[in-house]
C-alpha cells in the first residue's frame, strides 16, 4: 500500500525550484493503525553535559514509564553527580549514570563519517553518546529505548501513553520504527533557520532526538557526528513511512545567535540533512520500499546535484542577510559565518559524505547483528565505561551500586 503525499505549500514556485523548504512535516504526519497496546519504554536515555542538567524531568519519565533512567555523561556532568541528582528526586526512579568518553571501548567501530573534517568540526560528543546508548540497549535487550536531551520538559503522561501507543502502531510502511516529538515553544531549528523565521519567513520545526522514541534492533541505524545527526539517523524510516510524529514538547530556550561560530558548526550538516529531504519532496510516493531508498538518495551522488544545492543554499542564506535590520548585527555575523562556510564546501564533499554515510550504516547494522546478549556490568565492560547506579532509596533489597570496575561481588540490579 502507498499513500501519495502533496507538495507542501511552502511558496509561488514549484517544490523543486525553492531556495528552502520551510516544512518537512508532512513526511511524518502519516495515517497510522494503533492497535490499542502500549510498546514498552525499556530505559529513558539522557546525553547530559551541561553542569546543572535538568534530569528531573526525565527522571519523572523513567519513573511513570517503570523503567531505568540511562544517563551518558561528560563534560560539565559526571556520573556520580548525575546519580546524587536523581536521587534527590522525588520517587527516584533506577538510575544507570556512565561517564562517556570519545570511544566504543573493546568494540572494533570504525566509522568513516567520523574522519570527515568539515562535517565534525565543531561538534560535541551526542552523537556519540546516542551511539552508545543504542549498544548498551542492543546487549542488555532492551526493545525499545526514549532518548530525551537534558534540557528539554513536557512529557507528560498523556505524552508518554501517547508515545507508546504510536510506537506500536502501524503505518502504510509497515511498523513504526521511531516516534518523535517536535520542540515549538522554543524552536529547535539550526542558526540559519532561527535567522529565516527572525526576519520574516516561515519556518517550521521538524522531529528529532531531544524527544525521540526508537525501536531497537540489528537495523537501527546510527546517529553520524554531523549537525542534524538525528535526521540522518531517521531518513530511511522518514523514506519508508515509519516514524510518526506526536506532537510538540518544550525545548529551553537560548541565544541561538551569541556565538557566530555556531552557524559554521552546523552549515555543512543543515546543508547535506535539507537537500536529502528535499528527495522527499519531489513526485515520490511514499513510503518507499527499503530496497528503494538508495535509488531514492541517487542525486547525492551526483557532484552536479550537489552543486545545484550549494547554489540554492547560497541564495537563502543572501536572502535572509538582505532581510536584516540595523540593529541584527549578532545575527548579521552568524549569517556572515554560514556564508564564509558554504563557500568551503565542494559538491565532491558532499558526494564522499554521502558515500561514507552509506557505507557507516551497512558496518553500524554489522556491529549491531554480531553483538552479544549481557548483563549490565559486562555491556560496561565491553564499552569500557565506568558507571554507577542507583535504583531508588524506596527500592529496598535491590542493591544500590553498580560499576564496571567496582568492588568484587558487585553486580548488575538490572539483568535480564
Amino acid at each position: 500500500m502507498t499513500i501519495d503525499v502533496p507538495a507542501q505549500p511552502t511558496g509561488e514556485l514549484p517544490t523543486g525550484e525553492l531556495t528552502h523548504i520551510a516544512s518537512h512535516r508532512h513526511l511524518v504526519e502519516l495515517p497510522a493503525v494503533t492497535t490499542g497496546t502500549l510498546a514498552p519504554i525499556d530505559a529513558v536515555v539522557v546525553p547530559a553535559t551541561r553542569p546543572d542538567a535538568s534530569l528531573h524531568h526525565a527522571a519523572g519519565v523513567a519513573r511513570r514509564a517503570g523503567c531505568p533512567l540511562l544517563v551518558l555523561c561528560s563534560k560539565g556532568i559526571r556520573a556520580a553527580t548525575a546519580v546524587a541528582t536523581v536521587s534527590r528526586t522525588r520517587r527516584p526512579p533506577r538510575v544507570i549514570a556512565v561517564d562517556v568518553h570519545g570511544d566504543y571501548g573493546t568494540l572494533d567501530v570504525k566509522l568513516r563519517t567520523d574522519g570527515i573534517g568539515l562535517a565534525t568540526h565543531g561538534r560535541g560528543d551526542a552523537s556519540h553518546k546516542r551511539n552508545v546508548g543504542v549498544l548498551l540497549a542492543r546487549m542488555l535487550g532492551w526493545r525499545s529505548v526514549l532518548f530525551l536531551d537534558d534540557d528539554v520538559a513536557g512529557m507528560d503522561d498523556a505524552r508518554l501513553a501517547r508515545t507508546r501507543s504510536l510506537l506500536a502502531a502501524e503505518t502504510p510502511g509497515g511498523e513504526v520504527e521511531a516516534v518523535g516529538w517536535s520542540f515549538e515553544a522554543f524552536a529547535d531549528n539550526s542558526v540559519v533557520c532561527h535567522a529565516h523565521r527572525s526576519t520574516g519567513g516561515v519556518q517550521d520545526t521538524f522531529v528529532g532526538a531531544g524527544g525521540l522514541a526508537v525501536r531497537v534492533h540489528a537495523g537501527t541505524p546510527f546517529f553520524p557526528n554531523v549537525y542534524n545527526e538525528d535526521w540522518l539517523f531517521l531518513l530511511d524510516h522518514v523514506a519508508q513511512g515509519r516514524v510518526l510524529l506526536a506532537g510538540g514538547m518544550i525545548q529551553l530556550p537560548y541565544d541561538p545567535f551569541d556565538h557566530a561560530a555556531r552557524a559554521d558548526h552546523q552549515e555543512f550538516g543543515d546543508l547535506f540533512a535539507e537537500s536529502l529531504f528535499s528527495l522527499l519532496h519531489h513526485p515520490v510516493r511514499l513510503p518507499v520500499p527499503a530496497t528503494g531508498v538508495d535509488a531514492l538518495l541517487a542525486p547525492a551522488r551526483d557532484g552536479d546535484w550537489w552543486r545545484d544545492r550549494i547554489r540554492r543554499r547560497r541564495e537563502f542564506v543572501a536572502e535572509i542577510a538582505g532581510r536584516l535590520r540595523p540593529g541584527d548585527a549578532a545575527m548579521a555575523r552568524s549569517m556572515a559565518r554560514a556564508r564564509r562556510t558554504l563557500l568551503g564546501i565542494a559538491p565532491l564533499d558532499l558526494v564522499d559524505y554521502t558515500a561514507a554515510w552509506r557505507e557507516d550504516l551497512a558496518t553500524w547494522s554489522d556491529l549491531l547483528g554480531g553483538l552479544p546478549r549481557t548483563d549490565l556490568a559486562r555491556a560496561l565492560e565491553v564499552l569500557r565505561l565506568e558507571g554507577v547506579g542507583d535504583v531508588g532509596r524506596q527500592r529496598p533489597g535491590l542493591g544500590t551500586w553498580v560499576s564496571a570496575r567496582g568492588p568484587a561481588g558487585s553486580r548488575a540490579p538490572w539483568r535480564r
